[in-house]
């Protein structure tokens, strides 16, 4: 019997926020995954994984599975995180160093396209 009652206090009553779990938010109505940063892996929220200085998205997320990071190719870099693409380096004249991953390339002294 007390069964059947928590039973029917559960089904009249509804969730609320505090039966959340597994990572899941509360949006007002139902358990869910914060889609903004989270996917679920089925059983799970999920944290995105996050694409580093030097990588860029190459396939964004969805509802069941994390977004893909790939490496920027030679002549490209990111210096944020989640970058949608990989910029490609300064081309210079005169090359002082060249652009890594993460940085850009620095043009040599005389260079019209040279920095400080």
């Amino acid at each position: 019997m007390k069964t059947l009652i928590l039973f029917l206090f559960i089904l009249f009553a509804g969730a609320d926020a505090t039966d959340c779990t597994n990572g899941k938010i509360w949006d007002g109505h139902k358990c869910t995954c914060d889609w903004n940063n989270k996917y679920n892996n089925g059983t799970h929220c999920v944290s995105l994984s996050d694409c580093v200085p030097g990588e860029f998205i190459h396939t964004e997320k969805t509802f069941w599975a994390d977004r893909v990071c790939e490496i920027c190719p030679r002549g490209g870099f990111t210096n944020d995180f989640n970058a949608a693409s990989c910029t490609p380096w300064k081309q210079c004249g005169r090359l002082k160093t060249e652009g890594t991953i993460t940085t850009d390339a620095i043009c040599g002294f005389g260079d019209s396209s040279s920095q400080v």
